[in-house]
């Protein structure tokens, strides 16, 4: 409600709901809504799962279970041609041929315990207010080391 000089009371003129007057034209005024593919539609959840941090470690949980179930079936010959199959990368005529139980425990390996010595040096450095930590507290993880921990 606003007031004017004569005494007479104007009611503001508006959409309920809007915060300031009338919008501006029609409904078809305003800009075009973009829809999603289908194929974006069917993929958005999940990419939501993926998103969580829970996300890692149930698809590693699902995928030993389903390991341990395959192994002790009776398709268990199938599980271990799958681990004894080949595979080669040649580069300038050097050659890598391993099998893939090798490839999975001397590269994918070294890889992940690469990715947890960056975060190890991560969390040893920085805290969660960005400031340097100083101590012996810093120590712990690579105390677990040598013990395989």
């Amino acid at each position: 409600m606003a007031g004017s000089d004569s005494g007479t009371v104007m009611w503001a003129t508006g959409v309920p709901g809007s915060l300031v007057g009338d919008l501006k034209g029609t409904p078809m005024d305003r800009a075009p809504v973009r829809t999603r593919s289908p194929l974006v539609r069917m993929l958005s959840p999940l990419r939501d799962f993926l998103a969580t941090e829970a996300s890692g470690a149930i698809l590693l949980a699902t995928g030993a279970i389903g390991a341990l179930v395959w192994a002790n079936s009776p398709w268990s010959a199938s599980y271990e041609v799958l681990w004894s199959s080949r595979a080669a990368v040649t580069i300038a005529g050097h050659t890598l041929d391993l099998d893939l139980r090798h490839w999975i425990n001397d590269g994918l390996m070294t890889v992940f315990f690469f990715v947890v010595g960056l975060e190890i040096k991560r969390e040893g450095r920085v805290t969660e207010s960005g400031y340097v930590r100083l101590g012996t507290s810093n120590l712990c993880p690579f105390a677990g080391v040598p013990s395989g921990v």
